[in-house]
């Protein structure tokens, strides 16, 4: 133990009896004399001393890198007093016999006046204006001088010091100073290590709103492109053929009456109204989701002689237009594939409306299909563009579009949407 550094300041009032404790909170002595300054320069002193030798022996590499400052007179400028009042500016400038421990982030101060020495803990950014870094809060404690009938004894925060008790409070000091450094240096690598955990999330969102932004242009860019080819198709087999056969007609020997000509004609029109139905159709734009989807229904029947069941329960819920366009496209390639495909002899549409949901189901009874993907895909049922028009009614609403099919067994389709989380 490196106690000889410090016995000689305790040992001789060790033997005070405990009646004398009573006096250690008087009053000190009338005039600070010259030997009680003399006596905290040289405990100051011997604590350096003994802090020195502590850090040099310690085992500890933390408390290996604590820097001193050797101990020295400093006097403390009081252009900070005449800055709160001018009124403070003739007060006798200050001086403190001071030295300084420093370990990364923390400071241990330790300055001796006339009769006491007191052990602050400062910001080392605060180190270069101690004079008013070294407050109440940061006081980590004093070592006073009191007078008794016998002389004079120390006290360690209010208590009798010893040479152990100031051991273990200058070594405890020390201890602190790098723990909490440590502790300071593990929470900064933790916020560090969340905030580089928080930046990958963060990178790893925006990529991926990134990518999706991307997927949904190019599946907007080849939906227009997959309904200018169907457009085209649709023109060229139907109303360019007719013309083309109205031309020979024309052209030809045999002459056309003028009842067979509005024939021609009227059916000629009655294909550009279905297309055009088809590209924008206006029963949705004029009568809604329900009238559009009935109408649908309606035609199937007509087409097909089918049986066709539409039922609606709940309000009809007011939609965004391109919701409202990509449901009935939704429902409408279904029913493309009921009449192109599943011969089927029995259709509903199923409709529920709630506060928060909306529910469509299409049933069929027709010949229906297995999960194998290249039966789909050899099929021609449309699954890929009702998925992409199920994730363009996600950037609005919540959404889950739901195929169940079976050979022989039919089909059921459902859309459900979620109407409470708008976005």
């Amino acid at each position: 133990m490196i106690s000889k550094y410090l016995t000689k300041f305790f040992s001789a009032s060790d033997d005070q009896s405990e009646s004398d404790h009573t006096k250690y909170d008087a009053a000190f002595t009338s005039t600070i004399t010259d030997d009680v300054h003399k006596r905290c320069i040289d405990l100051c002193n011997s604590l350096f001393d003994f802090s020195l030798q502590l850090v040099k022996v310690s085992r500890d590499k933390q408390v290996g890198s604590i820097m001193f400052t050797r101990p020295r007179e400093v006097a403390e400028p009081n252009q900070f007093q005449k800055s709160v009042s001018p009124a403070m500016a003739w007060q006798e400038m200050r001086s403190y016999y001071r030295w300084r421990a420093t370990a990364k982030d923390k400071t241990l101060s330790v300055r001796a006046s006339q009769n006491e020495i007191e052990f602050f803990v400062v910001p080392n950014q605060s180190v270069n204006f101690l004079s008013i870094a070294e407050f109440g809060s940061r006081l980590a404690g004093r070592l006073q001088l009191k007078s008794t009938a016998k002389g004079y004894v120390w006290l360690l925060n209010n208590d009798k010091a010893t040479s152990e008790t100031a051991e273990a409070f200058i070594n405890q000091r020390l201890s602190d100073l790098v723990s909490s450094v440590s502790a300071d240096a593990v929470m900064d690598e933790k916020h560090d290590a969340r905030i580089a955990r928080l930046q990958a999330t963060h990178n790893r969102t925006v990529d991926g709103l990134l990518l999706a932004n991307q997927n949904l242009l190019f599946k907007l860019v080849n939906e227009q492109e997959v309904t200018k080819n169907e457009i085209a198709r649709e023109l060229h087999d139907t109303v360019l053929a007719d013309l083309m056969m109205f031309r020979r007609y024309l052209s030809g020997d045999k002459e056309l009456s003028q009842r067979e000509m509005i024939e021609i004609v009227d059916d000629i029109t009655k294909q550009v109204r279905d297309i055009c139905n088809e590209c924008t159709p206006k029963a949705l734009q004029e009568w809604g989701l329900k009238v559009s989807l009935e109408t649908l229904l309606q035609r199937l029947n007509q087409r097909t002689g089918a049986i066709c069941n539409f039922t609606w329960k709940g309000a009809v819920p007011a939609l965004e237009e391109v919701v409202e366009l990509n449901t009935y496209r939704i429902f409408q390639e279904c029913l493309n594939n009921v009449e192109k495909y599943a011969r089927a002899s029995k259709v509903t549409i199923d409709c529920v409306v709630t506060p928060d949901k909306l529910t469509i189901v299409l049933t069929d009874n027709g010949k229906g299909f297995s999960d194998n993907q290249n039966e789909l895909r050899e099929s021609g049922f449309g699954l890929r563009s009702m998925n992409q028009r199920a994730d363009l009614i996600r950037c609005f609403h919540s959404c889950k579009l739901m195929v169940d099919s079976k050979v022989s067994k039919g089909t059921t389709v459902s859309l459900e949407m979620d109407l409470s989380n708008s976005r």
